[in-house]
């Protein structure tokens, strides 16, 4: 009787042990896949893909598997000390409740500030003009 109960024990706890490894690794799973979405929307800003404006809450993509909860991305931006560089913050997120502890990755990135590069190149395309004076 007395090794029975050990071994329901020992069950229960071995139970216990593989459900919160279960656990543990859908989290790393599901923040290795929200830092590779993050990663690739902030390529696309960065490569002009799409413009840094900022956005809340716009649907990514979802799950791979139907009962896999959607992506959602946000998109904050804001001017920093060094001129003509813009420090752009990308927030990916999983659309479900807070009890359900949704997985979020923030990635922060600079780039060139989309209208202080088209003021450059819009002065670099201009005709200078020649203010020399010849004898």
């Amino acid at each position: 009787m007395l090794a029975l109960t050990i071994l329901g024990g020992a069950i229960v706890v071995l139970g216990e042990a593989a459900r919160f490894a279960l656990d543990n690794a859908r989290v790393a799973r599901d923040l290795a896949q929200a830092q590779l979405l993050c990663e690739s929307k902030l390529a696309e800003i960065a490569a002009g893909a799409e413009p840094p404006d900022p956005v809340q809450s716009v649907f990514l993509a979802e799950g791979t598997d139907p009962s896999q909860p959607v992506w959602l991305y946000s998109i904050e931006t804001e001017t920093i000390d060094q001129l003509g560089l813009l420090a752009v913050w990308v927030t990916v997120a999983q659309d479900l409740p807070p009890e359900k502890r949704p997985v979020e990755c923030t990635l922060v990135c600079w780039i060139i500030d989309p209208e202080t590069e088209m003021m450059l190149e819009e002065l670099s395309a201009s005709p200078e003009t020649d203010t020399t004076t010849s004898p």
